[in-house]
């Protein structure tokens, strides 16, 4: 682990000791601030659930990975004492030094993001608007940039919190959003449409809807035996919310499995819409 720690911390040591040396120090201060970054990072890449159990670790294995023994308290603390400026600093250091990547495949189809929510521990709790209220988890929904591979926006909700709702907050223009079944809904897809954003959406099988002319199947001969029953068409909703609206719907199987996506991206081919849905995946790894 001690391997792992320094190579994690490498491209951040030179700016960490830099703020250590530079912030105002209590004088009689003998936990420092890089150490709690430190142990921050021991926290997450090993996946430690409480304060007490970090406690534990720092004291079993704290000397193998340079660490110091601290106790939960003082941990506790730490997030009192330190202020939240000098991490924020650090991350916009770093992030500047980064060279990030492009995804060659999505080059052409302008922006494209994951959009997901998931729920997530908090550390000694977080305390809501409403008096009294203190929460031992937080909802994340995140949104995640493919033609970057890096998380580009986020809101904190309570667990119950509305994914939709998060989502109707994120919208930008032009931007494709990548959404799994949970997400489906007319009401949602007529916003993204009158924000002149795109989506690419999983729906339930048992969607009803009317045909409105066929489209031509495009894939690449590779992959013509992959996928099975493949049909791509325009359709219209006859149902509530969506009554009227015109969409497209790529079905096909993979295995046992039925997938049916819809979209309002008219140009690109059947191929690139189910690509766009597979890398749906990659924000279940950043989860």
């Amino acid at each position: 682990m001690t391997l792992v720690l320094d190579k994690l911390l490498e491209p951040i040591k030179d700016d960490m000791d830099s703020i250590e040396s530079e912030r105002h120090k209590h004088g009689n201060e003998t936990f420092h601030w890089v150490d709690f970054v430190k142990i921050l990072v021991v926290f997450f890449a090993k996946r430690i659930d409480s304060l007490n159990a970090l406690a534990t670790e720092l004291e079993d294995n704290g000397t193998e990975l340079g660490l110091p023994a601290v106790p939960q308290m003082t941990l506790s603390d730490g997030f009192h004492r330190f202020s939240p400026l000098l991490l924020r600093r650090l991350l916009k250091v770093a992030l500047a030094k980064i060279d990030w990547i492009e995804n060659p495949e999505l080059l052409l189809l302008g922006q494209v993001s994951v959009v997901d929510g998931s729920v997530f521990p908090v550390i000694g709790g977080i305390k809501w608007p409403l008096p009294g209220e203190v929460a031992d988890v937080v909802k994340l929904h995140l949104q995640f940039e493919l033609n970057r591979m890096l998380p580009v926006d986020f809101l904190l909700g309570r667990r119950y919190s509305s994914e939709r709702a998060a989502l109707k907050d994120m919208l930008q223009f032009e931007v494709t959003y990548v959404l799994d079944r949970g997400y489906m809904s007319f009401s949602l897809l007529k916003d993204i449409m009158q924000a002149k954003a795109y989506v690419v959406m999983r729906v339930y099988n048992n969607v009803v809807v009317t045909s409105v002319d066929e489209r031509e199947v495009l894939l690449p001969k590779p992959l013509q035996g992959v996928w099975g029953g493949v049909r791509d068409r325009l359709v219209r909703s006859e149902q509530g919310e969506g009554a009227g609206l015109v969409f497209r719907l790529v079905e096909f199987t993979v295995g046992d499995t039925e997938y049916k996506l819809i979209s309002n991206r008219m140009e690109i081919t059947t191929f690139q819409v189910i690509l766009l849905y597979a890398y749906r995946w990659q924000i279940e790894l950043i989860f």
